[in-house]
């Protein structure tokens, strides 16, 4: 179920992910035309039009195919998007799959952020196949990796997803502090946020995920 404001975002975020395949397509510019084929794909897993997802995804990989000097840098993108496609299906194994590709991947090309989202989604798909003990050595392995070498976009979520964790795992006080941590950075990237209606979006999505609103 999605709750008025993020059926807006993710509305919001189709229209503009759609311009931008049209424009990309009018030029012939393939990077910008599969960036945006895999920007719509993320925004139809997050609405649950898990059909449309699949399909874009698909031509997504058949873009990959015209250059291999791009294929690699996308195709990060891509292995992320589909876990998370896969994960709303509640195909497990499917997601985990694509999940140890990505993390593989990113470790060859030291692409540290994809590393840590890597460790993040073995770590939610852990958490929906109950092992709470794996979930929290992946989410681990995601911290130990922002700490090394940092992301704060990345960061935020990665400390809410350990506080759920640790949440289930009834380390009460861990959760806490984690918690805390995610909120510091995402206030901080608020703070840094010129644009007044990004911003707005930006704490809505924080809202929606850590249950806090950033004053």
């Amino acid at each position: 179920f999605l709750d008025d404001n993020t059926r807006n975002l993710v509305s919001r975020a189709l229209e503009q992910d759609r311009a931008g395949l049209e424009v990309a397509r009018n030029h012939g510019v393939l990077e910008a035309e599969i960036n945006s084929m895999i920007n719509l794909g993320l925004d139809h897993s997050g609405s649950g039009n898990t059909n449309c997802a699949l399909a874009a995804l698909q031509d997504a990989e058949a873009l990959l195919r015209r250059d291999e000097w791009l294929r690699w840098r996308f195709d990060l993108r891509r292995q992320e998007a589909l876990t998370r496609y896969w994960v709303e299906e509640g195909d497990l194994s499917e997601a985990q799959t694509h999940a140890r590709a990505l993390l593989e991947a990113a470790r060859h090309y030291e692409a540290h952020k994809y590393v840590a989202l890597a460790h993040m989604l073995r770590a939610e798909i852990a958490m929906a196949g109950g092992h709470p003990e794996s979930a929290e050595i992946e989410i681990e392995a995601a911290r130990d990796e922002l700490e090394r070498y940092p992301a704060p976009l990345v960061a935020w979520k990665a400390h809410g997803l350990r506080a759920r964790v640790y949440s289930s795992r009834g380390k009460g006080v861990a959760a806490e502090k984690a918690y805390a941590a995610a909120r510091d950075v995402a206030r901080n990237i608020a703070d840094h946020i010129a644009d007044s209606e990004l911003r707005q979006r930006f704490e809505v999505l924080v809202s929606r995920s850590l249950g806090v609103t950033l004053v």
